[in-house]
């Protein structure tokens, strides 16, 4: 399929940054896998469209436009989408905003091992989900 080669490419580069301890490109690379299995889930699905409520405000959004949050939004409406899912992705996308440089030195937060982690597992976990 089309998502095989860049499914493939986006893990070995996220493995690779993870074993190197590329902490910062591990959490980018993390929430950028994760909305390409976003992507891919969907497209077999046949979902062209994400719709969603936040705060009373109906969001429609073509698939190739969703960013994580769109999409974490939309699955956790969604019946028979493990909710565990929607959870550990939230890991991926709040470490990913965290990372900015004004977000990391006014919050005086370091970029932990324990940080990476979690989103590398939340990759694993989420792409034995949808890859089943």
């Amino acid at each position: 399929t089309k998502y095989r080669e860049l499914i493939k490419r986006d893990f070995d580069e996220l493995v690779f940054n993870y074993l190197v301890r590329n902490k910062k490109s591990t959490i980018i690379l993390s929430g950028s896998f994760i909305e390409a299995l976003f992507t891919y889930y969907c497209e077999r699905k046949r979902i062209k469209t994400i719709s969603y409520t936040l705060n009373t405000k109906k969001i429609n959004k073509d698939l190739y436009d969703c960013t994580l949050a769109d999409f974490l939004n939309y699955f956790e409406l969604q019946r028979g989408f493990k909710r565990v899912i929607v959870y550990i992705g939230n890991l991926s996308r709040v470490y990913r905003n965290f990372i900015h440089p004004g977000n990391e030195i006014k919050n005086k937060e370091r970029l932990e091992k324990s940080k990476v982690e979690l989103c590398f597992n939340a990759v694993l976990e989420i792409t034995r989900y949808i890859l089943k």
